[in-house]
């Protein structure tokens, strides 16, 4: 396969101001250095300067040494993209890291747990012009990252306009879909510039079928086999994340996925894979007793921990993710880290943004479609003030009264999930269902019907 990546824009890194000081965003690796205010400063006004001729103290001669043996400062300066956005708030990120933007509600699928509820497209989604002024604003206030995601995004006739431009604007854009589309679609992300790919897959074919129909199996591993393909041979390569959504009917499954993804090449290959729990938003209201019970979600989550530590699987470098209350990855202690970077939360409302296809800011992606979370949409307000919206400051300043004195919080786990505590409670910060705390011998919560009261 011809290789034709489109070329990004010259700076790798961003520098960004925010409440506690300032962050590095690093658009090769993807990753955030967090700077205090004094930091911030020096680095502001190092710009392209030669360091030999500045006069730092020992502190911060020690600061910029750091930085330059983590690539980031060259003896001829720091050459980054600068942003100040005019809004700065206590306990708030400046302007989103990424954005979820949900370009369409239509779907070729009708997947039984679809939190959207398998929708039509609507026909008041953005056009084009209004979605390309949407990642120029991004890139104003410096958002360097863009989910493009649905219903199924290639189902917009202009999908591939939209990654062309986010690609232009240097971001790193990532496409979430089910991989069911032919060898034209193939062909376009692997020349688009796209940073990643997350497909849906669910199980073996059986399974996989019987929860997503159209006999959509064989279609999907033969995106995924492309896109393998194409990177064994690429300068750049597509990250592939095979993105499984687990209830009882296919958790037996996890270490066939695990197998298939080494199989497929792992790392090596660009495959990875991130476990996500089935939640009962959309159609999935109707599936929940197919949902784990804490007891089987802590089974599973050994399971994972598991895989992770198979020698076959370790050799092939694979990046197992299952981030809900996966106790068991050794993520670091972060505690001491300025929210939201501290794992009080998830990035919902906190260092991530949902968009929905008319343009309306979208909390979260499970509840955010919910009429009480409307905020003004794209054509009305821009981005950051939809950041700043009531909407947002609600749902992001959540205090998880039963995680506060869990020894797991904000250390291994990000606590409860604010939107399956709503469901269940009405309340952001009381309840999730998959908690298996207690079953450690922890401060955690016991379970209850997944049933919002009321419903």
């Amino acid at each position: 396969m011809k290789e034709e990546w489109v070329i990004m824009a010259a700076n790798r890194f961003l520098l960004r101001k925010e409440y506690f000081g300032g962050l590095i965003y690093d658009r090769l690796t993807r990753r955030e250095t967090l700077l205090d205010k004094e930091e911030h400063c020096l680095l502001e006004s190092i710009g392209d300067r030669d360091l030999g001729s500045m006069s730092l103290t020992t502190k911060q001669r020690d600061f910029v040494e750091g930085l330059r043996a983590n690539g980031i400062v060259s003896a001829n300066g720091f050459e980054a993209d600068r942003v100040e956005v005019p809004v700065i708030r206590d306990g708030v990120l400046s302007a989103p890291i990424r954005l979820y933007y949900h370009i369409t509600f239509g779907c070729n699928l009708t997947c039984q747990h679809c939190m959207f509820g398998n929708r039509k497209r609507d026909p008041d989604e953005l056009t084009t012009k209004e979605a390309l002024d949407v990642l120029r604003q991004l890139q104003e206030i410096g958002s360097p990252e863009l989910r493009l995601t649905g219903g199924e995004p290639t189902v917009r006739p202009d999908l591939f306009e939209i990654i062309q431009d986010g690609v232009q604007r240097n971001m790193n854009v990532v496409v979430n879909t089910n991989g069911v589309f032919g060898d034209d679609i193939r062909r376009k992300f692997v020349t688009s510039g796209v940073g990643g790919l997350v497909i849906s897959v669910d199980g073996d074919r059986e399974t996989h079928d019987r929860i997503r129909g159209r006999e959509s199996f064989d279609v999907t591993m033969d995106t995924i086999c492309y896109l393998a393909e194409y990177n064994g041979t690429a300068v750049r390569q597509i990250t592939v994340c095979l993105n499984p959504t687990i209830s009882r009917e296919n958790w037996h499954l996890a270490e066939f996925l695990v197998r298939r993804a080494v199989e497929l090449g792992g790392a090596k290959l660009g495959i990875e894979i991130n476990f996500m729990p089935l939640r009962p938003f959309g159609k999935g209201r109707n599936l929940i007793p197919k949902m784990l019970d804490p007891k089987e979600w802590l089974s599973f989550t050994k399971e994972i921990a598991r895989l992770r530590n198979d020698p076959t699987v370790r050799e092939t470098g694979l990046r197992i993710y299952s981030m809900n209350m996966d106790i068991f990855g050794c993520y670091p202690d972060c505690t001491d880290r300025p929210v939201p970077f501290d794992r009080s939360s998830c990035g919902a409302a906190t260092f991530r943004m949902g968009l929905g296809p008319d343009g309306g800011g979208n909390i979260c992606g499970f509840i955010g479609a919910e009429a009480e979370f409307k905020t003004p949409t794209t054509r009305e307000a821009s981005v950051l003030d939809i950041w700043h919206s009531e909407a947002f400051e609600k749902f992001r300043h959540v205090v998880k009264e039963p995680c506060e004195l869990c020894g797991f919080y904000r250390k291994e786990c990000v606590g409860v999930c604010k939107a399956m505590s709503y469901i269940a409670t009405g309340d952001f910060g009381k309840y999730d269902h998959y908690c298996f705390a207690h079953l450690l011998g922890k401060a955690g919560l016991q379970s209850r019907t997944v049933e919002r009261p009321g419903t």
